[in-house]
């Protein structure tokens, strides 16, 4: 699913870059129109590759819920509270994670 959906989640991403951009007025020229002047933009300017730009950091991305099943199967087994367990687990899958997230929207 990630393959056939991080495109789009690419075009949302620089339309809406686009729109804080204009919105803070540091340029006032709109690089791209709508959706559909974004993909023929991007394929024309930097090919099919560039819809998956980000593409490796996305993959990366996914293995936040497997953290955090791991983290808390292993605090589960020294914290005998369900509660604290579950939101330390959530807590280091956050912090692990959160670089990658990071380094995906820049």
């Amino acid at each position: 699913p990630t393959l056939c959906v991080h495109p789009i989640y690419l075009v949302k991403t620089r339309l809406q870059l686009q729109a804080a951009t204009i919105a803070t007025g540091a340029t006032s020229a709109r690089q791209y129109q709508g959706p559909l002047h974004a993909v023929s933009s991007i394929l024309r300017e930097e090919g099919a590759i560039g819809l998956y730009r980000g593409f490796g950091p996305s993959i990366l991305l996914s293995s936040h819920g497997a953290v955090l099943v791991v983290a808390y199967d292993q605090l589960k087994a020294v914290i005998p509270s369900t509660m604290v367990a579950s939101a330390l687990a959530k807590i280091f899958a956050c912090m692990s994670t959160y670089p990658v997230q990071v380094v995906r929207s820049v």
